[in-house]
């Protein structure tokens, strides 16, 4: 089943500096979110993994508390939440899904699996994965 998505847009800067972000943690994964409004990404918030993992990052419930707070005081909302997979495709894992805590919230995956490093988007709906557009201007 397909379901109309609306586009995300990401601007250039910005999408260049989650991919640096994902880099500067390998050989690890890595997570972020990026908040803006209205579908239009303005913010990157770089969140650390608390474990040192090839397959999977964990962040604590605490520092994800304090990140949202910075998100609401500049009046935006998340509109994804990025993680990477160091030598994987940019597909979701079952644990990915499993844990994806909004269906409204996108995810995208970076792959730094080989050079250039590749991104997908998707929306995560009854534990199915569709893929969601993500436009970079």
């Amino acid at each position: 089943m397909s379901r109309p998505v609306e586009a995300i847009y990401l601007p250039a800067y910005l999408e260049k500096r989650m991919i640096q972000h994902t880099r500067e943690c390998l050989p690890f994964e890595t997570c972020g979110l990026l908040s803006g409004t209205s579908n239009h990404v303005s913010s990157i918030w770089e969140l650390e993994s608390e474990i040192k993992h090839r397959y999977r990052y964990f962040v604590s419930k605490d520092a994800v508390d304090k990140t949202m707070k910075a998100v609401r005081s500049k009046q935006e909302e998340v509109l994804a939440i990025y993680h990477s997979h160091p030598t994987a495709q940019p597909v979701p894992s079952k644990e990915d899904i499993l844990h994806h805590p909004e269906s409204q919230v996108c995810m995208l995956i970076v792959s730094l699996q080989a050079e250039p490093a590749v991104w997908q988007g998707y929306t995560i709906v009854d534990s199915h994965y569709f893929h969601r557009p993500i436009v970079v201007v």
